[in-house]
C-alpha cells in the first residue's frame, strides 16, 4: 500500500482492491493518519476488527489508500467525513467502519466549533428506513462490554431511569427468562426484579 499521501487536512478511504470493502476516515494531515493506520494493522491492533482481519488475510498489497477530499477549514472534517459515510456506508458487509457516525470510534475530543457544525449538519435530518436498515444489519451480533452497559445504565439513569412501563418490564423479563437469556438462579431474578419494581416506583414518587 505505498503510496504519496499529501501533507493535508481531508477525507481518505482505504480500500480492498480485491472485494471493493472500503474504510473511511478524516485526518487533519493525512500523511500522517496514514502511516499510523499502517503501523496498527501491521502491528495487529487496529480498532476496526474487520479491517485488521482482512489486512491479515489479504496482505497489505491488496490495499489501496486514497484521498476523497481535501478540506481546508479542519473544523469541517467530521462533517465532510459524515457525508462521505453516508454515501458509500462502509459498514458490515460494504465495509470496515465500525461506525455510521463519523468521528465516533476513536473518542477523539472536537472543538466547540466542530460539534456545532455537526449538530447543524444533522438538525432535521431523520434516517431513511434503508438507513435504519444498514445500520441494524451492521450492528447485528455486536455484544457490548460490562462496562459499556454499566455506563449506558448510569446514563440513563442520571436522565430520568428507563422510560419503560412495568407492564413492559415485565414482558421483557418474562421473554429473557423463557430463552435462557439470563444466567442467575430463579430467586436472584426475582429479587433483581423486585429491586428494580421498587426503584421505579420511588422514582415516580420523587417526581
Amino acid at each position: 500500500m505505498a503510496v504519496t499521501i499529501l501533507a493535508a487536512s481531508g477525507i481518505y478511504a482505504i480500500t480492498n482492491k480485491v472485494n471493493g470493502k472500503r474504510y473511511i476516515g478524516s485526518a487533519v494531515k493525512l500523511r500522517y493518519r496514514f502511516k499510523e493506520h499502517v503501523r496498527l494493522l501491521n502491528k495487529g491492533t487496529h480498532h476496526s476488527i474487520t479491517l485488521q482481519r482482512s489486512w491479515n488475510k489479504y496482505g497489505a498489497d491488496a490495499f489501496e489508500y486514497s484521498v476523497l477530499e481535501i478540506v481546508a477549514d479542519k473544523s469541517m472534517l467530521i462533517e465532510c467525513e459524515q457525508k462521505w459515510i453516508e454515501a458509500y456506508f462502509p459498514l458490515g458487509k460494504n465495509g470496515y467502519n465500525i461506525s455510521p457516525t463519523a468521528g465516533s470510534p476513536l473518542g477523539v475530543k472536537h472543538s466547540e466549533k466542530a460539534r456545532k457544525n455537526m449538530s447543524d449538519a444533522h438538525k432535521g435530518k431523520t434516517l431513511s428506513e434503508e438507513q435504519k436498515r444498514k445500520i441494524g444489519i451492521a450492528g447485528k451480533g455486536r455484544k457490548m462490554t460490562p462496562e459499556a452497559v454499566a455506563k449506558r445504565n448510569a446514563s440513563r439513569m442520571a436522565n430520568g431511569g428507563f422510560r419503560q412501563s412495568a407492564e413492559s418490564y415485565a414482558k421483557r423479563t418474562a421473554s429473557r427468562i423463557a430463552s435462557d437469556g439470563y444466567k442467575q438462579t430463579a430467586e436472584a431474578i426475582e429479587k433483581m426484579k423486585v429491586t428494580t419494581l421498587e426503584r421505579k416506583n420511588q422514582q415516580k414518587a420523587n417526581q
